[in-house]
């Protein structure tokens, strides 16, 4: 048994490039086979979990990868730039697959699991996960008609989903943890309206709205777990502040 686990990791990446792949090549005449293939994915992640429903780290270790290929694949269903398609195509299996691999050593072979690699993990994909949802939900509207409630809705229950994450995978209670992701999704749900606003490409606004959820989930974690410091706060937020200097400076102004 463990070696069907111990496979599911490569079996994962494989997948996924055929799927992405296949849709980037074929388009329309590869959807059933894509459909097929990625309702796989979440199977393969539950399986190696041990479909263990009842504990909240199932559903988290679950729903992080798969929120991240999805918001890829809303993505990629918008672009038109053949670099920026392949990108994504080879980079989300990439990063499921490197995932993968931390849930089998931690749930299979415990001994070789390297100590915060999946807090790590996880704040580092629901950061690209902000960024590719973001990209889409910006991008979108040039393409369809989508209610802009619904749209701001959408962000609000990502953001509370990816911060309660987080927050678990960084061992902070729940009730703390709670005050904090509701805080950070009325915030940051303001933040998106906003950037919204401002005359810059979608790329720039989901670049500049993953900056500032990057800041506030630092920021509140360190203050949750009594760790933050005035040191640790200036560096974060002069860090948040030229990441976020730099990516308006270099961005075209319509």
């Amino acid at each position: 048994m463990i070696l069907l686990h111990r496979l599911t990791p490569p079996t994962i990446f494989i997948i996924t490039v055929f799927a992405l792949g296949g849709l980037l090549f074929f388009g329309k005449d590869f959807l059933p086979t894509f459909i097929f293939l990625s309702l796989l994915v979440p199977w393969l992640f539950a399986r190696l979990l041990l479909w263990d429903y009842k504990r909240p780290g199932f559903w988290i270790f679950l729903l992080t990868p798969l929120l991240l290929f999805l918001a890829g694949i809303a993505l990629l269903f918008l672009l038109e730039a053949p670099l920026a398609l392949w990108t994504i195509a080879l980079l989300i299996p990439l990063t499921l697959a490197l995932y993968a691999e931390n849930l089998f050593t931690f749930y299979h072979l415990p001994s070789q699991y390297q100590a915060y690699a999946l807090e790590h993990l996880t704040i580092t994909i629901w950061i690209g996960t902000a960024f590719l949802a973001t990209a889409a939900t910006y991008l979108g509207p040039l393409y369809l008609n989508l209610p802009r409630p619904i749209i701001f809705l959408g962000i609000a229950l990502l953001t509370y989903l990816g911060t309660s994450s987080v927050y678990w995978a960084s061992k902070i209670g729940f009730e703390t943890g709670r005050r904090y992701a509701l805080i950070g999704t009325l915030l940051l749900t303001q933040a998106y309206i906003v950037l919204g606003v401002l005359p810059l490409s979608y790329l720039a606004q989901a670049a500049s709205w993953s900056v500032l959820w990057y800041g506030y989930l630092t920021l509140s974690r360190a203050s949750a777990t009594e760790t933050l410091n005035y040191k640790a706060k200036k560096r974060v937020v002069i860090l948040t502040l030229a990441l976020l200097i730099a990516i308006l400076l270099s961005s075209t102004w319509f």
